[in-house]
């Protein structure tokens, strides 16, 4: 995870096609990036994170 400030956050490991949810991310504008190997890298559109308020990030891996 990215903030627009350049922090990071991560990695977050997913080993549920569900995905994941994570609770301790502060408010504020956040670019999602998935990577796995034999996968290109993903990123999710720009987001917006808010306190109490849960949010639905998609990321896509393409294979090679």
């Amino acid at each position: 995870m990215l903030y627009s400030s350049g922090k990071r956050i991560g990695p977050i490991p997913i080993t549920r096609t569900a995905g994941a949810r994570i609770r301790s991310l502060h408010p504020g504008p956040v670019v999602i990036v998935g990577r796995a190997d034999g996968y290109k890298e993903g990123r999710s559109d720009d987001s917006e994170l808010h306190s109490g308020k849960e949010t639905v990030a998609v990321v896509r891996l393409i294979k090679k």
